[in-house]
């Protein structure tokens, strides 16, 4: 508790005949009754920042016993029931959290320092203005994509079926002629990557072809890293054979173009994602 002089706070304190500055119960100051911070870095130097999270310090001046809060807004992220440890310039730290959702809006982080119990802040206060403010990114805007095209399939061993309790199924070895024609697609950055997908496994493909980006996997499926949607158009081909059906085969194939964002900011809206399934019947 500070030490007045009945209701008034005492304006000198000595030992003997020497003045004290300052004197403790324990950590606390109770002489003089308040400590002033007389200056502080605020947000610092830097006039913007990126969307990403950052982590951040400011410098306070004044005596050790000085309490206060760091209060953030918009982003700012402070700390509370703070007291400095020595006289002078002392570091605290503070953060910006992140803006990277997607259409985020920009945003203006601001800190303040508030004094707290018998401390108080110089008027004027030295260094930055309080509270602190600094502009922030805005998060990536999706990207709004349509691809535009047509699938098909045909059956080069159309007789390559068996008939169970009167329905007729595939068997294996059926050998399927499949291809996507891409028309356009609208979107800045396009298609990420193409996906010729077909059900029940069957492989390898053969006689692949695609038009622009690099096959690769598996499955009929190319990525298209570095081409324009401008040049996303052309006609994927490939044959496709059944293998490992039972010995009752199957009642259908079916297959679909798939399209995915595997390459972009995932900010991506592809619609449609995928062509009609589509099935071929013995």
């Amino acid at each position: 508790m500070p030490l007045n002089l009945a209701e008034n706070p005492l304006s000198a304190a000595k030992v003997g005949s020497q003045d004290l500055t300052a004197a403790y119960a324990g950590v606390t100051q109770i002489f003089p009754n308040s400590t002033e911070i007389t200056s502080w870095t605020g947000r610092g130097a830097a006039s913007s920042y990126n969307n990403n999270s950052h982590s951040l310090t400011t410098s306070i001046t004044g005596p050790a016993g000085s309490t206060f809060n760091l209060i953030g807004s918009s982003g700012a992220v402070g700390q509370t029931g703070l007291t400095k440890a020595v006289d002078g310039a002392e570091s605290f730290s503070w953060s910006i959290s992140a803006n990277s959702s997607c259409d985020a809006a920009s945003r203006n982080p601001s800190l303040t320092l508030q004094a707290t119990g018998s401390t108080t802040l110089a008027s004027p206060l030295g260094g930055r203005p309080n509270p602190d403010t600094v502009s922030q990114d805005a998060g990536p805007i999706t990207q709004n994509i349509t691809p535009s095209g047509s699938a098909s399939a045909t059956v080069q061993n159309p007789g390559n079926y068996i008939t169970v309790n009167g329905q007729r199924r595939w068997l294996n070895g059926t050998i399927v002629n499949i291809s996507y024609t891409s028309n356009s697609v609208t979107g800045s950055q396009g298609v990420g990557a193409y996906n010729f997908s077909v059900s029940p496994y069957g492989g390898p493909y053969t006689n692949r072809s695609v038009p622009f980006g690099s096959l690769f996997g598996g499955d009929f499926y190319t990525q298209t890293s570095g081409v324009p949607a401008a040049n996303q158009v052309g006609t994927f081909t490939g044959t496709y054979t059944l293998a490992g059906l039972p010995s009752s085969g199957t009642t259908s194939i079916n297959f679909a173009m798939y399209f995915y964002d595997t390459l972009l900011s995932g900010c991506v809206n592809i619609s449609p994602s995928q062509t009609p399934i589509q099935y071929i019947y013995p």
